[in-house]
């Protein structure tokens, strides 16, 4: 790891353990809230990524998409879905029908915005997000789509028997 590396996700790391702080000492409550680090997940969540995400992905060539990158990405993780949740299948009797589906997105499904966006962000800079946006924007999409049709047939199967 570079000195370079090291500082950007030392930084990532500082900025965490802030917003850590902040929400255990309560200093962005209002009297009476209840859990003050709700305010920083909002802003977080309805500012800062989706005006990230639509400032990259305003900027993306769709002609010039790093489809081979995505590809590169998807392929793999499809199969271990589906591995993950073909092997528990067995389950399915004891946990009930959804239990496959939901165990094998618990496998795959990960965690690209918080942890992916600051660190690509900081590492690779513009050219790292050019191909990670497409791929968090296609990641849910595709992901949660396969599963949720594998949930339903394994819904309608338990339901027909």
């Amino acid at each position: 790891m570079t000195l370079a590396v090291f500082y950007k996700l030392l930084a990532i790391i500082v900025v965490v353990g802030l917003g850590w702080v902040a929400g255990r000492q309560r200093w962005l409550a209002r009297p009476g809230d209840a859990d003050p680090a709700r305010v920083l997940g909002n802003v977080a969540f309805y500012i800062f990524v989706p005006a990230l995400l639509f400032r990259t992905m305003a900027r993306l060539d769709l002609a010039n998409m790093p489809w081979r990158s995505i590809a590169a990405f998807f392929v793999p993780v499809v199969a271990v879905a589906l591995l993950g949740y073909a092997s528990q299948r067995r389950a399915m009797a004891r946990h009930g029908p959804a239990a496959p589906a939901v165990r094998a997105i618990a496998a795959v499904f990960g965690n690209s915005v918080q942890v992916g966006i600051p660190f690509v962000a900081a590492i690779l800079g513009e050219a790292g997000l050019a191909v990670l946006l497409p791929l968090i924007s296609l990641h849910a999409l595709i992901l949660l789509s396969l599963l949720t049709v594998l949930v339903e047939l394994d819904l309608a199967r338990a339901h027909a028997l």
